[in-house]
């Protein structure tokens, strides 16, 4: 019987010597997470800053801001100071890209029509009728 009892009492003894590393293991994983969590909070934080002074709005996921014009071919034209014009893709075109774009080229057609030709990898989008003069 004493045996038995010995067994348990070494049986238990390393149970909870494997729970209490077991522990300890948690509590250090949770001490180098700390600092990952803490730089993904200030990240997000930059980013939620960085959002509101550009005035972007998240509408279904995706990302527009109020002033530019949007076509249907995912584009947006804004205004600048002395006339000109910036040529953008919207948040939905961007995450399809993944990679730079390229405006090789704009024609500005008799009727008022807009063409832009944009170069991704030498593949070609004509994208027309990108501003239709409404928002």
């Amino acid at each position: 019987m004493e045996a038995i009892v010995q067994a348990l009492q070494t049986a238990g003894v390393f149970v909870v010597g494997l729970l209490a590393r077991g522990g300890l293991v948690l509590a250090v994983l949770a001490l180098l997470a700390l600092p990952v969590m803490l730089v993904a909070g200030v990240l997000g934080a930059v980013e939620s800053v960085r959002r509101r002074q550009l005035g972007l709005r998240d509408v279904g996921g995706l990302l527009f801001r109020p002033g530019l014009w949007y076509a249907p071919t995912h584009t947006w034209l804004a205004r600048r100071p002395g006339g000109s014009v910036v040529v953008g893709l919207d948040d939905l075109a961007q995450q399809e890209f993944k990679t730079a774009l390229q405006l090789s080229s704009a024609i500005d057609d008799v009727d008022g029509t807009v063409a832009v030709l944009l170069n991704d990898s030498g593949l070609k989008y004509l994208s027309t009728d990108l501003w239709n003069g409404s928002e």
